[in-house]
This record gives C-alpha cells, sequence and structure tokens, in this order.
C-alpha cells in the first residue's frame, strides 16, 4: 500500500486565515501544554452530542488500551481515531453508532479522513487546519449551507435534495444519519399525496413541512415524484415509467431511446429594413494647409422595405 500524507496534529503555526465561522467550532486548546488537539477535539465533540467520559477516564483509556504515548511532537488522525472510534461504539453499544469525519481549510466538499461503520447515528465532525484539530457543532456550518454526509456534497433545501441519497427520507424528506425513517407501529395513507407512511414523526412532518404538496406517489407504479420538476414547461406531471433524460432534456421510458424534438421556430417581432444614399460636395475647403475639405448633401435617396413585402417577394405566405 503506497505510503499517504498524514493528517497530523500538534501545536499551531501562525495564524491563519479560516473559511468557516468561528462560532461554529468547538474550539480546542492544548491546556496540558502538548499536541493532544485530537484527542480533545473528540472528547469535545462526544460530549457536546451525548455528554460522555470526562477527561481523566478518557486519558485514562488513551493511555492504559489505546496505547497512546503521551507528549509526542504530533499525532495522525489515521493512526488514533481508529482505536477511540472503536472503544465508543463498543461502550455505547445499542445506545450510538459514531463515525468521524475531518474536514479541512481546503474548501474541499469531500472530507479529508473518515473512519467508522456505514451505518451510524452519532457523527463527530472534527475541522483540521493549520496542524490543529477543533470540533465542529454542525457539519453544515463549514461550508456555509447544508451538507449531506452521505452524498459528500452540499445541498439548498433537503426537499431539492437527491432522490438517490442514501441519508434521505422520500416521504418526509428529513435527512440525516437516523433517515430514512423507520418503520413503527403506525400506518396511514395520506389522502393528498397518497403516501403511506409508518412512522408518526414521519407523517406530521411531511404535513408541517408543506412537502405533501410538494411531492406525491402515483398509485398505479409506487413511484414517488416532485411535483415541481414534473409540471416544468407545461408538463401535467408524472407518467409511469419516465424518467427524465439530461441527453435529449425530455421524460421519456429509459428503454425506448432518445428523441429529439424538432426545433419551433420563434415568433419574430414585426421589422422594416431602410436603405439610403447621400450625394454630396465638396467645395468647401475646411483646412486650406491639408487641403481637407467638408462633405455638403445635396440629395438623399432611401427605399423602406417591410417585413410582408419581403415574405411574398420570397414565395412566402404571411
Amino acid at each position: 500500500m503506497p505510503e499517504r500524507q498524514k493528517i497530523l496534529g500538534g501545536r499551531k503555526n501562525a495564524a491563519t486565515h479560516h473559511r468557516i465561522n468561528q462560532q461554529c467550532l468547538i474550539k480546542v486548546d492544548n491546556i496540558d501544554g502538548k499536541n493532544h488537539c485530537l484527542f480533545f477535539a473528540l472528547q469535545a465533540t462526544l460530549v457536546y452530542n451525548i455528554g460522555g467520559l470526562s477527561r481523566s477516564q478518557f486519558y485514562n483509556y488513551l493511555h492504559s488500551q489505546v496505547g497512546a504515548v503521551f507528549g509526542l511532537k504530533e499525532y495522525a488522525a489515521e493512526d488514533w481515531v481508529g482505536p477511540v472510534v472503536d472503544y465508543w461504539n463498543n461502550k455505547y453499544n445499542g445506545k450510538f453508532t459514531f463515525k468521524v469525519f475531518i474536514f479541512g481549510s481546503s474548501g474541499n466538499y469531500k472530507p479529508k479522513y473518515k473512519y467508522g461503520p456505514e451505518i451510524y447515528d452519532t457523527p463527530i465532525i472534527l475541522y483540521y487546519d493549520n496542524k490543529h484539530f477543533d470540533g465542529v457543532q454542525k457539519v453544515g456550518n463549514i461550508f456555509g449551507q447544508s451538507y449531506c454526509l452521505s452524498c459528500e456534497m452540499v445541498y439548498s433545501k433537503p426537499q431539492k435534495h437527491t432522490a438517490k441519497c442514501l441519508s434521505r427520507c422520500l416521504k418526509c424528506s428529513q435527512m440525516g444519519p437516523r433517515f430514512p425513517c423507520k418503520k413503527e407501529n403506525f400506518n396511514r395513507k395520506c389522502k393528498d399525496c397518497y403516501k403511506t407512511f409508518e412512522n408518526l414523526d414521519c407523517f406530521l412532518h411531511h404535513l408541517n413541512s408543506g412537502f405533501c404538496k410538494n411531492s406525491k406517489q402515483c398509485e398505479k407504479c409506487g413511484e414517488i415524484w416532485r411535483v415541481e420538476i414534473n409540471t416544468y414547461k407545461g408538463r401535467k406531471g408524472h407518467v409511469c415509467n419516465e424518467k427524465y433524460c439530461a441527453k435529449c432534456g425530455d421524460y421519456h421510458d429509459p428503454k425506448r431511446g432518445c428523441y429529439i424534438k424538432p426545433l419551433t421556430p420563434k415568433q419574430r417581432d414585426p421589422y422594416r429594413l431602410v436603405a439610403f444614399d447621400l450625394e454630396t460636395m465638396q467645395h468647401k475647403i475646411s483646412n486650406p494647409s491639408k487641403q481637407q475639405r467638408i462633405h455638403e448633401t445635396n440629395f438623399i435617396a432611401a427605399k423602406i422595405v417591410v417585413q410582408n413585402v419581403l415574405l411574398q417577394e420570397n414565395g412566402k405566405i404571411v
């Protein structure tokens, strides 16, 4: 396996410009005078999310079970995050499942490093800048807009986020590690959007958020479709088996293949053409030293042709 550059945490270098709001960070200082900001950031973010271990308990675990040697010049996330996350997931088994995401200051939407199971419910977000780790209260604050950890991309509204997202509920539009909504002892069909809900919170959220008006389910094929997209440019709504095709910019059955519609001629505004010519004389001298003369008009000829006459001359009926 090729050697990769590690994400190291130690003492800060000279201050640099952060690309995020400092108020969204869980600020961590190496108060012990050593380079333990990675561990402080992990612990502080855990406490922010669920409470958790005291500092002395956490340090005892790092030293006795993880084998972390204190006082090193720097600590690589790739070396130490894994054992910490594994310990947390064993300790809180049945209550929480953690996954760590580390983002840098480069502006890249993808995390620099992540560790944890694919299925989790509690993300631990760290921000890495200038060889220093801080905790993050909410991942969307890093980019100034909402962010999906599953798709590793920003989005404007949950209702408009991609339907392929594995962490989005298509029935109520809620997003995050705890979604799609899980089945509970509940079953109700909405008479307006025709979706069948098996979770009370899911049902109430789709009503209170207005998502009921924006998303419907076809009673024939079961497809959940967005009203805004399927009524764009006069489309009358969902049609079974039809999908939007980015190649031809239209809806059709993927098995049918693309069909490019002929262009519709644009209706032009009426116009007229004016052609003119001037006859001039140059008897009057403006600059004797350079023999420059003035053009003086003595005759103007003009012809005006309107649009209808041009079309008739070309054999077109107007």
